[in-house]
């Protein structure tokens, strides 16, 4: 049962800075500031810091811009983009903007400078999600009017998904009667998070299923689940589902059955 992503609670860092200010000296001996920096144009990621529990993963998102001819002030706007359900940056795609409070409003450079940094810094991002920074750049001559506007995507910060998920592995038995058998079915929870109580079921050809409760699983950990049923015969397959009344919000719900061949064909002593 896969529920919707949601984004926790953002945390936004802004310091700015402006790069390559004339000294009072150099502008009062020139009516244009000398130049000291210069930077380029860009949007990027400048660290990114995967989720490893429920308060969430975060990044720092830079954009930068150069001064322009003719321009006197540079401003530029941030808004954060999110593909929900993905986890590789490289092939993620319908970015969606989310609504970020104090995310997306104008940030204004010192006039005369030239060039114009800014960094923010976000926590709280939940997965699996893919998000990166559209940056808005736009540059303001001495009278106020904008004479130039572009902009940037940063490259994505993956966040992996957190939930457990629940895995039959592989299944042994050994006759126990006529007509009965003891099956030892492995199952692993290959997820980042514990999982509470499920059951284990087996179904053989012919016959309802049979299942047995598991207590629950932690991160990477394996158990034997005993299930006591009825003996397959050699040549047959025989059915194993972990958390069949989906109680569990698995990473991955289309891993939790599989379809084995009877374990007595090469089991029986």
């Amino acid at each position: 049962m896969r529920r919707p992503v949601q984004l926790l609670a953002l945390l936004v860092l802004v310091p700015a800075l402006g790069v390559g200010a004339a000294s009072a000296s150099a502008a009062k001996q020139a009516a244009k500031p000398r130049v000291t920096k210069a930077v380029g144009l860009s949007a990027s990621v400048e660290s990114c810091k995967p989720a490893k529990d429920a308060t969430g993963g975060r990044a720092v998102f830079v954009g930068s811009m150069p001064q322009i001819p003719g321009a006197t002030r540079m401003e530029m706007r941030f808004e954060l983009l999110q593909a929900s359900g993905a986890t590789d940056p490289a092939v993620a795609d319908g970015f969606v903007k989310l609504a970020v409070p104090k995310w997306s409003q104008w940030l204004k450079s010192q006039p005369d400078r030239a060039g114009f940094v800014y960094r923010k810094k976000v926590v709280g991002l939940v997965g699996p999600g893919v998000y990166r920074a559209l940056v808005h750049f736009r540059w303001r001559d001495a009278d106020g009017k904008v004479v130039r506007t572009t902009a940037r995507r940063s490259a994505g910060c993956a966040q992996p998904d957190l939930r457990p998920n629940l895995v039959p592995s592989s299944v042994t038995a050994e006759p126990t009667g006529t007509d009965t058998a003891d099956y030892r079915v492995v199952v692993r929870n290959t997820g980042r998070s514990s999982a509470g109580p499920f059951s284990t079921a087996l179904s053989t050809p012919g016959s309802g299923p049979v299942s047995e409760l598991v207590d629950g699983l932690d991160p990477k950990e394996r158990a034997i689940v005993l299930l006591e049923g009825p003996r397959c015969a050699p040549g047959t397959t025989i059915d194993l589902t972990v958390d069949p009344a989906g109680a569990i919000d698995e990473a991955d719900e289309t891993d939790n059955a599989i379809t084995v061949a009877c374990p007595l064909s090469t089991s029986r002593r």
